[in-house]
């Protein structure tokens, strides 16, 4: 869940991304092959980014799948 936090008095909800695939046949096997249990976060700021756009990244290690995602954080400006 991500949240605008700018102001920690009026946080505000801003988006949900869940990035797993509930599509798949309901079999052990699979429940690997997307993400699955996120355990671990780690933030690269944008002046560190390897990101062409030199954009924040949010690395996160899935304990049960194995895998791991980056996620690229844009800015809204309001």
């Amino acid at each position: 869940m991500v949240y605008d936090i700018t102001t920690p008095a009026n946080t505000r909800f801003f988006q949900y991304i869940n990035n797993r695939d509930f599509g798949l046949p309901d079999d052990p096997a699979l429940l690997t092959t997307t993400d699955l249990d996120a355990e671990g976060l780690h933030f690269i700021a944008a002046n560190d980014s390897p990101d062409s756009g030199g954009r924040l990244l949010l690395l996160v290690g899935n304990e049960v799948s194995g895998t791991t995602t980056i996620f690229a954080v844009n800015r809204v400006e309001r």
